[in-house]
């Protein structure tokens, strides 16, 4: 049994547990994805990673109970996320639990992924959804298209990674609300790239901070300061033993990437424009330029490679506001001149910014 998929098993089964206890009708979501009641109550209930992404976006999004994914988080204790609740919970530091979250590989056993830095006295974890497994699980399942009734896959998607990221948030959360105190303040404030809910005032209530959205990354940020305070169950013993069985489930994760990709993306789009250097980038993660190159390669990509992504993608969040101007999102990318952005944006989607529109307009 994959201890990752166990714990993201019994995740989704507190998702379907809350949707029932709304009065949610879920007898077709059931005959739909195979999943029964009596499943949930066995000790080795596990779904794969598509059935388990599925079930909770349409819980969610069947849900009347507004922020639904920050409520059923905070429901949660730190115990329920198994080794890694044990390790966060035994860690000598709020920093060196936040730091489970960034240092443990799930491979593709979670559709998180974390990072956490350290610049001029500031700690920041940075959240991500894996998006590309999120469009996988939600593109189709069982041969049934996610587009039913007037949810287009786009906005499907959108939904789901804000979803997913708020129970990111709230898995995050549960490092500093199990130390027993609060981190004062906990924490500096909040950036989410989606746009501000109608819900948005429940974040206070969890979050006790600043909360902005539209933002240009998803980011938790601390004083450093804060973080060295000292959970009430830091236990080295325990420790120990939660941090050999989180190795043991990560080389037993399916199709294991050490994720170097993913937290050099994270590093780029938590630096801004202009973009750092790889240089820079490979300090903020602890590692040498060089190793930061074999990584990746390892990992069948390059430093250019996740910047020319990081770029695409920035590009077209832009393009997608309708009220910015393509000379605006030009400046925004960094470029001084509207015709070198759109030469790059040509090279690297085949389509000028404003076909790129265009497009997105008529689809």
């Amino acid at each position: 049994m994959n201890s990752f998929n166990h714990l993201f098993s019994k995740f989704v089964s507190e998702a379907i547990i809350n949707g029932l206890r709304q009065g949610l009708n879920l007898d077709a979501l059931f005959k739909q994805t195979g999943v029964s009641l009596n499943q949930l109550h066995q000790p080795d209930f596990q779904l794969s990673i598509n059935t388990g992404i599925y079930i909770v976006y349409r819980i969610y999004e069947m849900s009347k109970l507004p922020g639904i994914a920050l409520r059923i988080g905070a429901q949660m204790r730190t115990s329920d996320y198994g080794f890694l609740g044990l390790a966060v919970i035994s860690a000598p530091s709020i920093a060196a639990a936040l730091g489970k979250l960034h240092n443990v590989q799930f491979g593709q056993a979670f559709p998180w992924e974390f990072t956490l830095i350290e610049v001029d006295n500031q700690s920041t974890l940075l959240l991500n959804t894996n998006d590309s497994q999120l469009e996988e699980a939600l593109g189709g399942f069982d041969g049934e298209p996610l587009e039913a009734g007037n949810m287009p896959l786009e906005q499907g998607l959108l939904d789901a990674r804000r979803h997913f990221l708020e129970v990111g948030l709230m898995m995050a959360r549960s490092s500093w609300i199990y130390a027993g105190r609060q981190v004062e303040p906990t924490p500096l404030y909040i950036n989410l790239s989606f746009q501000q809910p109608a819900y948005s005032d429940i974040y206070q209530r969890y979050f006790n901070c600043p909360v902005y959205f539209s933002q240009p990354n998803n980011a938790i940020v601390f004083r450093s300061a804060d973080l060295r305070v000292k959970p009430v169950g830091s236990n080295p013993d325990l420790l120990s033993y939660s941090e050999q069985q989180l190795d043991v489930s990560s080389r037993q994760a399916p199709n294991l990437e050490s994720n170097w990709a993913a937290r050099t993306r994270a590093i780029l789009k938590h630096g801004g424009v202009p973009f750092l250097e790889a240089a820079e980038v490979a300090k903020r993660l602890n590692v040498s330029g060089s190793a930061l190159r074999r990584h990746l390669s390892d990992e069948n990509t390059s430093f250019r490679q996740q910047l020319q992504n990081i770029r695409e993608n920035l590009a077209k969040q832009y393009l997608e506001r309708e009220e910015l101007a393509i000379f605006e999102v030009a400046n925004l990318m960094g470029y001084s001149e509207t015709a070198a952005f759109s030469r790059s944006f040509k090279q690297w989607t085949g389509l000028s910014p404003k076909q790129y529109r265009e497009k997105g307009a008529d689809s």
